[in-house]
């Protein structure tokens, strides 16, 4: 979703406190209520985007840890 994107770009350069919805509103070129619509929030918002790379992580940590031939941990093939 476009929305998402201007946040996260948002998001990125000014941090999640220094944020608002107003601003990732008129990067994205709609108005703050049509945010508020699909987002109840700016931290709904955040944990959204965010919400797909918490579950890549940790189905790579799943998958490691059901290796038999495989001993490393997620934290160690980071630093491959």
């Amino acid at each position: 979703m476009r929305i998402e994107s201007a946040a996260l770009e948002v998001f990125t350069r000014k941090g999640i406190q220094n944020a608002s919805i107003r601003e990732i509103a008129d990067k994205e070129g709609v108005g703050a209520s049509t945010i508020y619509g699909y987002y109840t929030s700016k931290s709904l918002l955040f944990i959204v985007i965010i919400l797909p790379t918490i579950e890549s992580r940790n189905m790579l940590n799943i998958a490691l840890n059901n290796l038999e031939i495989c001993n490393l941990k997620l934290d160690e093939v980071a630093t491959i």
